[in-house]
């Protein structure tokens, strides 16, 4: 690996990332003039949230933001297309630790307009697109499988999107009633924990539940 001599002059910061930089520090200030002990606190004291996210990576659906709450509420993890596979180390490492920390409800956020869910749609199709590259085309490779069903029908993509959409919230929500973090000595650790599949709704910026269940130490309970 190349590296820099040790007088070499860092790189200027693009404007676009000044702009990020000076928007952190008027939220930091605004926060502190609310609660001015909110980040001592914060860095003082353990992460208690009470929610796991499971959401898209889309810029659009910034969790913190459309549920209108402050750092150390949720505990997140975002990826294509909100994907939870039981084969996955981060995903299943992230709601292992959630699990660590008593957390009492995960909720699976799919929504509208899905980049993820359009692009596994083209490709069942055939529909003209830039080609998959092939981390993505592996990564989406379950979304593909599922989107199978509706290859044909029905015959308006946007709408055939937007059950596939639906489809994909289930999945991954059946897929997280399935990890074992949420079994035997995880549910003990905790205590039960509701699961819960959601929609975000970009035309309106609106949440809403879709499917939903707990898991005790009975097992599942709708």
């Amino acid at each position: 690996m190349t590296q820099l001599p040790v007088d070499a002059a860092p790189l200027p910061i693009p404007d676009a990332l000044v702009n990020l930089l000076e928007r952190n520090g008027r939220w930091s200030s605004d926060i502190k003039a609310i609660g001015p002990d909110f980040f001592h606190n914060s860095a003082n004291r353990t992460q208690e949230p009470k929610v796991l996210w499971i959401g898209c990576s889309d810029s659009r659906v910034p969790e913190g933001v459309v549920c209108d709450v402050l750092p150390g509420v949720l505990f997140t993890t975002r990826n294509i297309a909100n994907q939870f596979k039981l084969n996955d180390d981060s995903a299943n490492s992230v709601l292992t630790y959630a699990v660590h920390l008593k957390i009492e409800h995960v909720v699976l956020v799919g929504h509208t307009k899905c980049g993820g869910v359009e692009a596994a749609l083209k490709y069942v199709r055939g529909i003209p697109q830039d080609p998959l590259p092939p981390s993505l085309l592996r990564w989406l490779q379950p979304l593909i499988t599922l989107a199978q069903r509706y290859k044909a029908q029905p015959p308006n993509f946007d709408d055939a999107v937007e059950l596939l959409v639906h489809d994909n919230i289930i999945a991954q929500y059946n897929n997280l009633l399935a990890s074992q973090a949420l079994h035997n000595q995880g549910v003990q650790i905790s205590g039960p924990i509701t699961i819960h599949g959601w929609l975000y709704d970009l035309a309106e910026g609106r949440l809403s539940q879709v499917i939903s269940s707990y898991v005790g130490l009975e097992g599942v309970q709708d």
